[in-house]
């Protein structure tokens, strides 16, 4: 089964008050911070290594379900 991670942060690179979500899927449910941040800047096609600022991250391990 597949862990879903959404990771809501801003990087340096973003307009004031511009925040990203970012949705990550992996078969793994232990993803370091670092592993789960190189993946966001990945997934948002931004260049890395650069400060930001991390709000919060979830992780669900059961199916992602769209109820709205």
């Amino acid at each position: 089964m597949a862990t879903h991670y959404y990771v809501t942060w801003q990087p340096d690179s973003a307009e004031p008050g511009h925040y990203y979500l970012t949705h990550i899927e992996s078969d793994r449910s232990n993803l370091s911070l670092g592993e789960i941040m190189d993946r966001a800047f990945a997934v948002e096609e931004l260049e890395t290594p650069q400060p930001f600022e991390l709000c919060s991250i979830l992780r669900f391990d059961a199916a992602a379900v769209v109820i709205h």
